[in-house]
């Protein structure tokens, strides 16, 4: 685990720095006198360079202890009976935290039987970095339990967009953190899905369980690339569980923006489709779909009902899609 934190800006990482930094300044002061200038030059310039970026990965460890960007977002639960779960959101590229208000809490509502904790963390300038995620995460997790929130191993992880791609690399490498993950207008990067076995099925190769929420009007995370996936995880995957593990639904009519709220940003607009039903109508079906999936990877969780669920609506998406799936079919 301690070496796995070294790849991620953190504690580790700035130990590491900090020996480098060490080893660099004492090999120049050692060996100048002796060398040739040249290599003593090389070390100080090591030296120089190691402290820049030392510096950098404290600035930005310092930024999420102490909020420099902005507060992050914790809502407490609605209801006060059931199982305690936590909901950490990932935002987008550029959109504002509270625009995922609305959407957690229609999960909230969905979910009357469980104490559904929601955490959104504030990244430097709306920008979900991947290798800020487990400073982003810390310190949202942090702040619910000063909440109130007790510890609890039933977390799971929801993220719209690019938000969707810093998630799935910070769960990879720490898989034990999470009891599944939503992705919304987002979907499981193509590494994870393009091994196949002899008979030629999708081996996937994450071992988190994924729902992946798409919109027929997305226009950034395409439905086309939702069928995709709907064919690897689901047609085509080699194993039976793939399909709870891993289902794919897609919500008709909903666009990119609507897995958030209110008014597209500026880098939304530019590609998004216009909507063509309510914010608070999508918001409803996301809501029963996190709530169904996370009811089926809870323990001690009566999953038939909510397994049937996920079943119906992906034969649902299976429907809607078949055109572009036969279409792809022939294409080869």
């Amino acid at each position: 685990m301690f070496w796995k934190n070294f790849f991620w800006l953190g504690k580790s990482l700035t130990i590491l720095l900090s020996l480098v930094l060490v080893c660099l300044v004492i090999a120049a002061i050692t060996v100048s006198g002796w060398v040739g200038d040249s290599i003593t030059h090389l070390l100080w310039i090591g030296a120089g360079l190691t402290g820049f970026l030392l510096l950098f990965v404290v600035l930005i460890q310092l930024n999420y202890a102490y909020n420099w960007s902005g507060a992050s977002i914790v809502l407490k639960p609605i209801h006060n009976e059931g199982t305690e779960v936590a909901i950490i959101f990932i935002q987008g590229e550029g959109i504002p935290i509270d625009r995922y208000c609305p959407v957690a809490k229609a999960i909230q509502d969905a979910a009357s039987d469980l104490k559904i904790w929601v955490g959104i963390p504030q990244f430097i300038g709306d920008s979900p970095i991947p290798r800020e995620t487990g400073l982003a995460i810390n310190k949202v997790i942090s702040e619910m339990r000063q909440e109130g929130m007790p510890a609890t191993d039933n977390i799971f992880f929801a993220a719209h967009s690019v938000g969707g791609i810093a998630i799935q690399k910070y769960l990879k490498a720490f898989p034990e953190r999470a009891k599944g993950q939503i992705l919304m207008g987002s979907f499981l990067d193509k590494e994870y899905l393009s091994k196949l076995n002899q008979e030629g099925k999708t081996v996937i190769q994450y071992t988190v369980p994924t729902l992946t929420i798409g919109g027929t009007l997305d226009g950034l995370a395409r439905i086309t690339r939702i069928a995709t996936g709907f064919w690897y995880q689901h047609i085509n995957s080699s194993e039976p569980t793939d399909i709870e593990n891993f289902p794919v639904v897609a919500i008709n009519w909903a666009t990119h923006m609507q897995f958030a709220s209110r008014e597209p940003v500026s880098y939304v607009a530019d590609f998004d489709l216009k909507p063509k039903v309510p914010d608070e109508e999508v918001h409803l079906q996301i809501g029963k779909l996190a709530y169904n999936f996370i009811c089926s990877k809870l323990p001690n969780a009566s999953k038939e009902d909510s397994w049937y669920f996920l079943r119906e609506k992906q034969k649902q998406t299976q429907q809607m899609l078949q055109p572009l799936l036969d279409a792809f079919l022939m294409e080869g």
